[in-house]
Order: structure tokens, then C-alpha cells, then sequence
């Protein structure tokens, strides 16, 4: 890995990683740090210059998270912060290419999730669903999930770079798509993409209520990648 700090001895086998960022509905973000408030994780990577304890657990503005659920393993990549993936502020796409590069350098995945959400006016017509998943052929081939996204929606980011390079590299890998009308944080949305999860992975989390993660007492923790280099 060039971007994290890893304790390689504790990084699971055959897990499942789960990802996403901000973006619309803010989705990514809301489901990625209700999981890592509601579970009890334990931080195995590291990414940037700052650094801060909470519930007795070293983190930084991205850590890497890893939880055990009944024999099954999961690897959490959890912004901790806003990391903007469209907009003014968007990070540049540099960054995502060699985060995605370093999630995909795990060895021994099982699968790869992305969560993300989906603007609510690209709904077909009469539709009913509020999800909609995005399979890799490997990830099909595997667990039989069919594609429901429209078709001729682009996808950008870290979004589109995790499905790219997973089909490239072989790895299964499924986006939950939250429909979503907004910027502003859609909370019906993510506990729908909560649902999704439990269903998809058997990964349980409280649903009930989204649980957020107070960042107001870290400083400017973006600004760190905004003036790097990343080629």
C-alpha cells in the first residue's frame, strides 16, 4: 500500500470489504461510520497526518476498520471525515485512483461492496425500488445478483474506479446504489442501504436510527491531500 499505515498481521483472509464516501445523499459516509459506531471494530489502517482516540481506538481521517460477525470477516474502509467526490471541493481524482488501488492490493478478498447513493430522479418510471445494485460479471458469476441500475447513468470516482479496477483484477465486486433526492444527508436512504447490506453480506447493523460520528473537533483534516502530488 503507498497511502496507508497497516498492521498486515491482523488483516483477515477471505473478507469482505465495505467502502463508500460522500456524495449524494451523502449515503457512503452516513452508512460507512453508522457501522463503525455501532460495531465493535478494531482499526487496522491508517491514512493521514492527523491522528485522534475515540472509544479507546486510534483513527484517522480514513482508518481501516476489521470486524468478525460469526466466522464471517469484513474489512471497513470508513472516511471519518468529508472527502467530497463532486462539487467545487471534489478531491482530485489522483487520490481515488491510488486509494482504489490500495483496497484492491488486500490479498485474499472474498469481495469488494461500494456504497454509494443514486439521484432519485434517475428512477424508472413507476418504479417501486429504492436500491439499486451494481454487480461486477465476477460478482454475478458468483452470487447470482443481476444488475437493476438503469442503463446510460455515468458513474464517477471512486465509484466508477472500484468497479473498473475490480473487473480488470478479477475481484467480485457489488455497489449499492440508495436512491436519493439530494446533496444533504438522506437518512431514510441510508437505512435502506443498511437493509441491503445485512442482505447481501449478513453483516448486522442497528437500522433504526442512523448513528453519525462528530468530527467538529478535528481541523481542516482535508487539506492534507488537497496540495499532494499523487502521480
Amino acid at each position: 500500500m503507498e497511502l496507508f499505515h497497516v498492521r498486515w498481521e491482523e488483516m483477515p483472509e477471505n473478507a469482505t470489504l465495505i467502502m463508500g464516501f460522500s456524495g449524494w445523499g451523502n449515503i457512503g459516509h452516513l452508512v460507512m461510520n453508522h457501522l463503525v459506531e455501532t460495531l465493535p471494530v478494531k482499526p487496522v489502517g491508517y491514512f493521514g497526518t492527523t491522528s485522534w482516540f475515540h472509544e479507546g481506538r486510534l483513527e484517522t481521517p480514513i482508518t481501516l476498520y476489521q470486524y468478525d460477525q460469526e466466522g464471517r470477516k469484513y474489512l471497513l474502509l470508513c472516511p471519518r471525515v468529508m472527502f467530497p467526490i463532486v462539487g467545487e471541493e471534489a478531491v482530485q481524482s489522483d487520490f481515488w485512483e491510488m486509494l482504489v488501488e490500495d483496497m484492491l492490493s488486500i490479498e485474499g478478498l472474498e469481495r469488494i461492496i461500494y456504497i454509494a447513493g443514486l439521484r432519485e430522479d434517475t428512477r424508472g418510471f413507476g418504479s417501486k425500488e429504492w436500491l439499486a445494485t451494481v454487480p461486477t460479471r465476477d460478482y454475478i458469476n458468483k452470487y447470482e445478483i443481476t444488475l437493476s441500475l438503469e442503463e446510460h447513468l455515468s458513474m464517477v470516482g471512486p465509484l466508477s474506479l472500484t468497479l473498473l479496477m475490480a473487473t480488470a483484477e478479477k475481484i467480485p465486486a457489488l455497489a449499492l446504489l440508495g436512491y436519493c433526492g439530494t446533496y444533504q444527508s438522506d437518512y431514510d436512504a441510508a437505512k435502506i442501504v443498511l437493509g441491503a447490506l445485512e442482505k447481501y453480506t449478513g453483516l448486522r447493523a442497528k437500522q433504526d436510527q442512523v448513528i453519525e460520528f462528530d468530527s467538529s473537533f478535528i481541523h481542516q483534516p482535508v487539506e492534507d491531500i488537497e496540495n499532494e502530488d499523487f502521480e
